[in-house]
């Protein structure tokens, strides 16, 4: 270690810090203690390993780092700011980082220690990752991302809400989303207003449909179906919305039916308001009833007919 000078056994001047083959480690200087200036690292091999610009001990402006290959790993820009009377160093400006092969890993923007704008990301292979736009260090607008081979995984909007009871600012969806499996294909298309589902909603698997469902502010209304994985119907809903002492909730409302893979009915009900009313059946896997059920404002009332899968009546309840 070579000092230039010393005052009161504080480091000042040129500094440098040789390695065991006494080539240069470490080169900077000191001004009454602090690192100040540029200063650079290197490698045994003698080649760069970083170089850094300091003040009174912080970092600001340029930091640079390489890997033993040589190639730049990792490029950033550093600001001082005062934070409740102390001087401190916060990432401002371009930050940029990569992978050892050369290519990028990493850009993103600062603003004085907190993200704001375009935060990017790549796969090694150079393929994108992610954008994920900022404001103020909050996820704020469109945000998308992709699998390793390109393909697209992810597409959806955010936007900051305040919450006045919890003090703090929440992500939440608006506007279009979309999410995508490993082959590109879609796996949920639909919509936010404001954080909560509005308008249609699908959802696949392998590329078929699993379900339709629309929503209003949230809640389940209209027609719903969903599929099973061979194609086939497993069940068709109708909902609506009710208002329950000033609570809003989705009930079941009207016909609903449930069926099997192999697309045979197993039941049919009726739902009035969110309770069970009316005729009640079910069925054998041969379409042949199994039960009929007579509901009165969701309690059993009237007669309770069973059946065997040839028709023929095998108990009879009232």
């Amino acid at each position: 270690m070579l000092v230039d000078g010393k005052q009161n056994n504080v480091l000042d001047g040129k500094y440098v810090e040789l390695n065991l083959g006494q080539n240069v480690n470490t080169f900077g200087q000191y001004a009454e203690g602090k690192k100040t200036g540029l200063w650079k690292e290197f490698y045994e091999s003698g080649s760069k390993k970083s170089e850094i610009n300091y003040e009174a001990n912080l970092r600001k402006g340029k930091a640079s780092f390489w890997a033993k290959s040589e190639k730049l790993v990792g490029q950033y820009n550093f600001e001082i700011t005062t934070i409740k009377g102390i001087a401190k160093e916060v990432m401002h400006g371009k930050q940029s980082k990569f992978y050892d092969n050369g290519t990028a890993s990493e850009k993103s923007n600062y603003n004085l220690g907190k993200k704001d704008g375009l935060f990017e990301e790549w796969y090694e292979n150079g393929n994108k990752k992610t954008e994920i736009q900022y404001k103020n260090h909050l996820v704020w607008g469109v945000n998308k991302s992709w699998h390793i081979d390109g393909k697209p995984k992810q597409d959806f909007y955010l936007m900051q809400v305040f919450d006045s009871t919890k003090n703090y600012w929440q992500a939440v969806y608006d506007g279009d989303y979309k999410t995508y499996n490993y082959n590109g294909n879609p796996e949920i298309i639909g919509k936010y207003k404001n954080g909560k589902k509005e308008g249609l909603f699908v959802t696949y698997y392998n590329n078929q449909k699993e379900s339709e469902i629309i929503y209003k502010n949230r809640f389940k209304v209209g027609n719903s179906t969903s599929w099973h994985r061979n194609g086939n119907f497993s069940q068709l809903e109708n909902y609506i919305i009710v208002n329950n002492n000033g609570v809003e909730k989705s009930v079941l409302n009207g016909l609903c039916q449930r069926f099997g893979e192999d697309n045979s009915l197993l039941e049919k009900a009726m739902y009035k308001l969110g309770k069970k009313d009316g005729q009640w059946n079910e069925f054998f896997r041969n379409d042949s009833k199994a039960r009929e059920t007579n509901y009165c404002d969701s309690l059993k009332c009237g007669e309770n007919i069973w059946y065997n899968e040839v028709g023929a009546i095998t108990d009879e309840r009232f």
